[in-house]
């Protein structure tokens, strides 16, 4: 799906320092996966929860998109 957006995106697995608020699922047994569509730099990423924190405004609209995308697709009855 991602590459339906993006052609020659690389897509990579990540770890992050914090957490979401996927653990009360957890908590209750259900699987849940974290999931961070956009563009990044080093730059920007060094940003993250920081002062000036920041992204492009192609990022956030590429990160609008898979959002919908990914729940359009898991709620379809196709």
């Amino acid at each position: 799906m991602v590459r339906e957006l993006v052609e020659d995106a690389v897509v990579t697995p990540g770890v992050t320092a914090g957490f979401t608020d996927s653990r009360v699922f957890r908590n209750q047994g259900v699987v849940a996966y974290g999931f961070s569509g956009g563009l990044t730099s080093p730059s920007l990423a060094r940003t993250v929860h920081g002062h000036n924190e920041r992204m492009t405004l192609d990022s956030f609209r590429l990160s609008c998109q898979m959002i919908y995308e990914v729940t359009r697709r898991m709620c379809s009855s196709e």
